[in-house]
């Protein structure tokens, strides 16, 4: 059986959805390697890293991407986690 490999645009698409479905959920402050783990396929927290290197650049992903709500996007601005 042949494994295909995910691109690096697929890993890092995949980390965004996850990353916005549980921001909207439970706020961006929940949001890190370890939350994002365990509902991505093959991807680790060491894989979350290697595309994100800090949460700043996780963050602005994840609000560039257009997939969080008003709601998440201001509650993250009001407590300074973005600009």
């Amino acid at each position: 059986m042949t494994r295909t490999r995910m691109t690096a645009d697929t890993r890092k698409g995949e980390i965004i959805k996850v990353g916005a479905k549980i921001a909207n959920e439970t706020g961006l402050m929940n949001v890190s390697y370890l939350t994002i783990d365990p509902h991505c396929d093959n991807i680790g927290a060491r894989g979350i890293r290697y595309h994100f290197p800090n949460k700043k650049v996780l963050y602005k992903a994840l609000v560039d991407s257009g997939l969080l709500t008003d709601e998440t996007v201001k509650a993250a601005r009001d407590v300074g986690l973005i600009d």
